[in-house]
């Protein structure tokens, strides 16, 4: 079941703290506003479109900044995800030595130079890694997966004048909070909000990609903001470049 805001409904309150204010127990209702705006935003970055992927495979870019604006560190991951054997995969290089991680289902591998890895400390890591990857890359359509909380916060306005519907999002058991604004005319995903590890931070989409007709991110500058998300510096740059999709 999600948990929804919609002022039509019956609901339980549920107190939570700082930022992300109060989430409420959806009891009975008709559609609300969130579903409508993710029906919109899912919508905007083509619909059935995502149904009908095979595979997609795409080179990332990170960048690590110093508070000075410096590159600490540069980073490039291939990516691979193929829709009909339910596979996801990453390759990288870091200090020489080759990675490959690959998950299907619940199972995870992962190859350094070649040999595998069997540390199972690393491998759950890994796991979560390309757990979170996927997560980022395929918003809006992802989001209702492993029933969140979500509350409606209105419209805003963001650091850089843009207008956008803010969704905040919560997982249960879990500690992160997010946040995600779409653009208030197009409904397409321009940001998105995270509480982790005692930060907030906020990932601007500076581009989207139009190739695949899904809108999927192609330039990311994240900032470490406070608590309204409001920044206070970049952190890093993120490049995305799609090579294949079937």
């Amino acid at each position: 079941m999600i948990t929804v805001l919609n002022p039509a409904c019956v609901f339980k309150p549920i107190k939570t703290v700082g930022f992300f204010g109060v989430f409420l127990l959806l009891i009975g209702c008709t559609p609300s506003t969130t579903e409508k705006i993710l029906s919109k935003a899912k919508e905007a970055h083509g619909g059935s479109s995502y149904q009908k992927l095979k595979q997609i495979d795409y080179e990332k870019t990170s960048w690590r900044l110093s508070e000075q604006g410096d590159t600490l560190s540069t980073q490039v991951e291939n990516h691979s995800i193929d829709f009909e054997k339910g596979t996801s995969g990453i390759f990288w290089i870091k200090d020489s030595v080759h990675w490959q991680a690959l998950k299907k289902q619940q199972r995870t591998t992962l190859l350094k130079d070649g040999v595998a890895v069997i540390d199972t400390i690393l491998l759950a890591k890994i796991s979560r890694k390309l757990d979170a990857a996927q997560f980022v890359f395929w918003q809006p359509f992802r989001l209702l997966e492993s029933n969140p909380q979500l509350s409606y916060q209105g419209t805003q306005t963001l650091f850089n004048g843009w207008e956008v519907h803010h969704l905040a999002l919560r997982y249960p058991g879990q500690t992160d909070r997010w946040s995600f604004f779409f653009d208030a005319k197009t409904y397409l995903l321009k940001a998105t909000g995270v509480f982790f590890k005692n930060r907030y931070s906020l990932i601007i989409n500076d581009k989207q990609e139009s190739k695949t007709g899904l809108w999927l991110h192609e330039k990311r500058t994240s900032y470490f903001t406070d608590s309204m998300f409001v920044p206070n510096r970049k952190g890093s740059l993120y490049a995305y470049k799609i090579e294949a999709i079937h």
